[in-house]
C-alpha cells in the first residue's frame, strides 16, 4: 500500500470524515481521493456511511488488521501482550531475503525508555519495534531515531494535532505533555551495524487515567481513535525519512521544541546550562553557554529540562 493510501486511512483514524476534507488533510486532488476511496473500499479498509467515509468495522488492531494496513516488505509479528517489543526484536534473525521486521504489542508489561527508565504501556498505545538486519554505518542508527520521531509528527499533522520534537528522543504536544518516545538499540561488529532496533512508544488511545503526570495521548485531544489506522502511515513516513538523512535533520530542526530554548542537561560529568542553538548531523545538541559553544552527544544526555528566563 502506498503513502497516499495509508495517509487516507490515517486521516480516518479519529472517526468519520467528509470526503471533501480528505483532500486538504493529506494533500491530494479530488480524482486521487476518489481513486483511493474505491481501492480502499474494495479491500474492506474503509466504507461509506451516508455522506461520510469511515474505517471499515473489520479493521481490528491485531495481526490480520496490521498486515492489511502496513506496506509490503516487512515481516509483522503481533503480540497481545509482551514484556518489551525491543527485547523480542533483538532476538529475531532475518528470514531468507527479509531484512525488515516489525514487532507490535497490544500492551507491554516491561517497557523501557532511555537509561532503562520504565515506560508505561497500557492498552491503547502503539508499542512497536522495527528491526533492520542490513549492514549499515553507525550514524544511521541516530537517523532512525529522528526518522521515527518525525514520522509521529507527520501522523499527528494529518489528524490536526500539532506535536513537536524534544531532544534527544521525545515527541511532545506543547503545553500538554509527552506523546511519544523513541529508543534505538544497535549491535555492531567490525565498525558496522549488524542490526538496529527502533522502538516506539506512542500514546494514541491511552486513557487519561493510565497516563503519567507528564504525558498526554491523542485520545485526550481527539477522543476515540484507532491505533491500527495510524501504523501504516507511520511506517511509510519512517521508511521515507530514514532514507534521506539531510532532509530528516532539517525537518527535525524545523519541528524542534528544544532549539531556541534555555536548557539544563544532566550528563555523567555534571550539568550543562545553555541556549540550544542547533542539531549536528551526528545528533549532538549545540549549546551556547557562558563558557562558549558546547556540544552534547545524545548518549551523554541523562535528562534535559527547560529553564525559565
Amino acid at each position: 500500500m502506498n503513502r497516499e493510501a495509508t495517509a487516507m486511512i490515517c486521516a480516518l483514524g479519529a472517526g468519520p470524515r467528509d470526503p471533501a476534507d480528505i483532500i486538504e488533510d493529506i494533500g491530494i486532488d479530488e480524482s486521487t481521493r476518489d481513486r483511493l476511496t474505491s481501492l480502499l473500499q474494495a479491500r474492506s479498509l474503509i466504507e461509506s456511511v451516508g455522506d461520510q467515509l469511515r474505517l471499515h468495522p473489520s479493521l481490528d488492531y491485531d495481526h490480520v488488521g496490521l498486515t492489511r494496513v502496513l506496506p509490503t516488505g516487512y515481516r509483522v509479528i503481533y503480540l497481545e501482550e509482551t514484556a518489551s517489543t525491543n527485547h523480542i526484536a533483538r532476538t529475531l534473525e532475518p528470514v531468507g531475503t527479509d531484512r525488515l521486521s516489525i514487532v507490535i504489542a497490544g500492551m507491554q508489561t516491561g517497557g523501557r525508555g532511555r537509561h532503562n527508565r520504565r515506560w508505561r504501556s497500557p492498552p491503547g498505545g502503539i508499542w512497536m519495534s522495527v528491526v533492520d538486519h542490513s549492514t549499515r554505518q553507525p550514524p544511521s542508527a541516530w537517523i532512525d531515531q529522528l526518522a521515527m520521531s518525525i514520522a509521529v509528527t507527520d501522523v499527528t499533522s494529518i489528524l490536526g494535532v500539532e506535536s513537536q520534537l524534544k531532544w534527544p528522543n521525545d515527541v511532545v504536544i506543547p503545553e500538554a505533555g509527552k506523546l511519544a518516545g523513541v529508543l534505538v538499540e544497535a549491535t555492531s561488529a567490525g565498525g558496522e551495524l549488524q542490526q538496529t532496533v527502533c522502538g516506539l512508544g506512542f500514546n494514541v488511545a491511552v486513557a487519561p487515567v493510565d497516563l503519567p503526570r507528564v504525558a498526554t495521548s491523542l485520545r485526550v485531544h481527539l477522543g476515540a481513535i484507532s491505533p491500527v489506522a495510524l501504523v501504516g502511515y507511520l511506517i511509510q513516513s519512517y521508511k521515507t525519512r530514514r532514507e534521506s538523512p539531510s532532509a530528516t535533520i532539517a525537518d527535525w530542526r524545523s519541528r524542534s521544541h528544544t532549539l531556541g530554548r534555555s536548557v539544563r542537561i544532566e550528563t555523567p560529568d555534571g550539568t550543562i546550562d545553555g541556549l540550544a542553538t542547533n542539531l549536528t548531523m551526528s545528533g549532538a545538541l549545540v549549546l551556547e553557554t557562558d563558557a562558549g559553544e558546547k556540544t552534547v552527544n545524545p548518549e551523554a544526555c541523562r535528562r534535559l529540562r527547560y529553564r525559565s528566563g
